[in-house]
């Protein structure tokens, strides 16, 4: 969480994007995932999880609301809302 904070503050040279696109998470100690936007991938890094309200397990696939700010392909999240 800390490295993805520093990563936030060290990447926002970039803009910010809102966009509505599929995700899917993959767990490697960050919170890293891609966002499917029309036919490109963007790769983000971020402090958002998106989690099960339940039992907090990831959810893959999830249709997502995602702001954040693009430096090449990286993404650096600042807010993730799953939408129904």
């Amino acid at each position: 969480m800390k490295v993805a904070t520093a990563l936030t503050q060290v990447l926002c040279l970039g803009t910010v994007w809102a966009l509505k696109g599929k995700f899917s998470f993959y767990n490697a100690g960050l919170d890293i995932g891609t966002i499917q936007a029309k036919s490109r991938s963007y790769v983000y890094i971020g402090a958002n999880s998106l989690i099960n309200g339940e039992d907090g397990t990831p959810e893959v696939g999830q249709n997502v609301s995602f702001t954040g700010t693009r430096l090449l392909d990286t993404w650096i999240a600042t807010d993730v809302d799953l939408l129904g």
